[in-house]
This record gives structure tokens, C-alpha cells and sequence, in this order.
């Protein structure tokens, strides 16, 4: 699921998402209608927090009169969420206010210290470690009965208790005694319920494109949700997803493009700094002929040599158009968007043929029988996976590598790899 379908399931009273590239008005997404209205001269537009949603945007404020006017909300009982997105920029002021009322008796804040505080009854309740600036963060402020959750990046960081019941936020990014907000800020959302560590956990989760972003939507998949009876741990669905991407690899790996430099009277170079090299697919020299020309080349362990009549007679610029493997961490991926269907399709195909491996002894109470349901439904699942790697193979796509011919004949196409 988006991250904008995440908060969106959570019912928000309002969400702005403060996405706008132009215009006096801070639109909630929610359907509800409260919408804001931008005071001073905000950045509008810049890039966003998510990076499942690169097309996301975010606005700027700069610490002196930005901030956005809320319309009246219905005052709140001791149950609620405020959560947002937001990249500090620099300590600025003592306490900078990203939500809250004009007054200021109740509010989000940004101290200088680099911790966020719940600030009420005239005291700072404050958040764990100290947040890192000019990095994006993502806040969510749970409150459930009077008793709250800081969390910061989908992980409790503090806790505080008695807050008070009928909370009405009016400001975004500024208060009236002159705590301005100077940072970037996006996906600002209010809600009428505390949100469990659970859905905290999926929102952060959403914004990401590696396994954070991925495992979650596998479990949907393989319908194991249920935290108290997960068949599969994070790091089982990790392992499986990260062998469905390397099956991707084989046959649509990351293309690259990196120069190296021979060494005088040498034709030969080294492939080491080419990390998770899957193949390379040209070489262009030299470097920096218009039109590029490639040369023939062969591979054998870690070296490339060229194919040229004679050895270049000094240190030259040689250009390697490279495949790599799709690399798939914790929150990054380089994963195409297109593929990431395909990938949870073999990730969950893997999961299940190996938890049919596993027989009756360590399945449901259905014994064999489960463990056949699992077994072919794993089959099916890696049929379908098989078609779709077909889908994203050499042969059904338009390669940029095609365009281009070696400068010389090729040897074979066992060592030739582009033409």
C-alpha cells in the first residue's frame, strides 16, 4: 500500500501534504475540507519526504514569518495523533513550533537541544536522542486516554502522560510568541484516535522502497498480518525477497556506467571497483570520442583487456557500460517500480515452498494437508514469477546497448557484449 493509502486507511480529521507548488492555500487531502492558508513566502514545491513517492513534494519554511493558518477544528478529546514529515534545517530558535495552537500552550516543538517536546501544562514532555538536521524524519505524537507516544522514525522515543482533553491546533510552523519553524515539512496529518505502535510502524514502513517498504506488503500478500501468529519472520521474508531480486538481476540488472584508467603499456584493468558486477556489457575508448567509440573486449576473473591492436602507451580514460545487481537494503532499493510486483511474487513463492518443505510437524493444524495447500500454491506463485522475469528479459526489451557496435569485430559474443 502508498503511503498516502496507509493514512488515509487510519481515517485522518485532516491531511495536509503540503504538495502544492503554488497558490495561497495548504489543501487537505483528506476529503474533509480543511484546508489552510499559507502565511509569508513558504518555498512551495520542493522535493518530498517519501521515497516510495518521488513525485511528492514538500514546502520550505524559513524560520521568520512562514507558517500556515488552520480553519477551526473541533476541539479533541484526550485521544489523538498529529504526525508529520519534516528535514530541520539548522538550531534556530529555543523552541520552534511545527503544530499546535497560537498561544502556544499546546504544541509540537523542535528545541534547540535537537529533541522534540509535547509541551502542555507549561512544561516540555520530551522525546529520546537528539534528531539529526538536514535529514528527513518522519513524527508521529500518539495520545490514547491522556497517555502518549513520541515516535520518531517508526520507533517509540519517549512517553508522557496527563495530556489534556480538548486540544483545538490552529497554526502549522509558527506560534504567536515568536517559535517560527525553519526546516522542511510535509504530510502533516491529524487524526481522532491514538495510533498503535503497529500502524506508526506501517506508515513509516510506506515511505520506503526497501525491505521496510517491501516486507509489509508481502505479509499482506502471503495474509500473515496477524503480529501475535506470523508464520514468517522479518528476516525470512527479507532473505526471500532479496533471492527474488537477485533472480531479477539476471536478467534486468542495474546498468552503470563507470570510467577507469589503464596503466601505461597495459591493456589489462581491474574490475574490483565494479561491485556486484553482473556483467559488463561495452567499453568505450577512448573516452570522450564523439561519437563514442567501443572497442572489443574480453573478461576473465576480475580483469577486462582490451581488444586493440596495441596497449595504450600512457595512463587513458576508458569508459565501462556495466550491469549490477539490483542492490535491496533496509530502506533504499534500486529495484525498478515496475518490477516490484514481480519481485513480492517470487519472494512469496519462495516463503511458501519453503514452509511446505517444512512439513506437517511446523504448519497449521490442517497437518499434510496444509502442507500441501502451501507446496502448490508456492508452485503457482513461481510459475507466475517465471513468466514475469520473461516479461523484463533481453529479449523482450529495448536495450540502449543495440544503438551501439564495437569500434572493432567482435570476437564472439561469449566476450563481446555489446553490438
Amino acid at each position: 500500500m502508498t503511503y498516502f493509502g496507509e493514512v488515509m486507511r487510519d481515517a485522518p480529521l485532516a491531511y495536509w501534504r503540503l504538495g502544492e507548488s503554488s497558490g495561497a492555500t495548504a489543501a487537505d487531502a483528506s476529503a474533509n475540507g480543511r484546508h489552510g492558508a499559507w502565511s509569508g513566502a513558504p518555498a512551495l514545491g520542493q522535493p518530498g519526504a517519501l521515497d516510495s513517492d518521488p513525485a511528492a513534494r514538500a514546502a520550505l519554511f524559513d524560520g521568520v514569518d512562514d507558517r500556515i493558518d488552520l480553519p477551526a477544528l473541533p476541539p479533541l478529546g484526550d485521544s489523538l495523533t498529529v504526525e508529520f514529515w519534516f528535514r530541520p534545517l539548522a538550531v534556530g530558535d529555543a523552541s520552534q513550533c511545527i503544530f499546535g495552537r497560537t498561544d502556544g500552550a499546546l504544541a509540537v516543538l523542535f528545541k534547540s537541544t535537537g529533541v522534540l517536546s509535547v509541551y502542555y501544562a507549561g512544561a516540555d514532555h520530551l522525546s529520546g536522542a537528539p534528531i539529526a538536521y538536514d535529514t528527513w524524519h518522519h513524527v508521529a505524537v500518539a495520545i490514547d486516554g491522556g497517555a502518549g507516544t513520541s515516535y520518531v522514525d517508526g520507533a517509540a522515543s519517549g512517553s508522557f502522560a496527563s495530556f489534556p482533553s480538548g486540544f483545538a491546533p490552529d497554526r502549522i510552523g509558527a506560534d504567536a510568541a515568536g517559535d517560527r519553524y525553519k526546516g522542511y515539512l510535509a504530510e502533516v496529518a491529524l487524526y481522532g484516535a491514538g495510533l498503535g505502535a503497529e500502524r506508526v510502524a506501517a506508515h513509516y514502513a510506506a515511505a520506503w522502497r526497501g525491505l521496510l517498504g517491501l516486507r509489509p506488503r508481502l505479509r499482506r500478500e502471503l495474509r500473515d498480518e496477524d503480529a501475535a501468529n506470523q508464520r514468517w519472520s522479518d528476516d525470512d521474508l527479507d532473505r526471500h525477497l532479496r533471492r527474488a531480486a537477485d533472480e531479477l538481476s539476471a536478467v534486468w540488472p542495474e546498468p552503470r556506467k563507470t570510467t577507469l584508467t589503464t596503466a601505461p603499456g597495459s591493456r589489462d584493468l581491474s574490475l574490483a571497483p565494479l561491485d556486484n558486477l553482473v556483467r559488463v556489457e561495452a567499453v568505450e575508448f577512448p573516452a570522450g570520442s564523439w561519437p563514442p567509440e567501443f572497442v572489443a573486449f574480453q573478461t576473465w576473473g576480475q580483469t577486462l583487456t582490451l581488444l586493440v591492436e596495441a596497449p595504450p602507451s600512457a595512463a587513458e580514460d576508458v569508459v565501462v557500460y556495466w550491469a549490477r545487481r539490483h542492490q535491496l537494503e533496509l530502506l533504499t532499493s534500486t529495484l525498478p517500480a515496475e518490477a516490484e510486483e514481480t519481485v513480492l511474487l517470487g519472494a512469496g513463492a519462495f516463503a511458501l515452498l519453503e514452509l511446505a518443505q517444512y512439513g506437517v510437524d511446523r504448519v497449521s493444524v490442517g497437518g499434510a494437508a496444509a502442507a500441501e495447500g502451501y507446496r502448490r500454491q508456492g508452485e503457482a506463485r513461481l510459475r507466475e514469477f517465471r513468466r514475469g522475469l520473461r516479461r523484463f528479459g533481453d529479449a523482450a526489451r529495448v536495450r540502449t546497448a543495440r544503438l551501439f557496435a564495437p569500434a572493432g569485430p567482435a570476437i564472439s559474443r561469449s566476450t563481446v557484449a555489446w553490438g
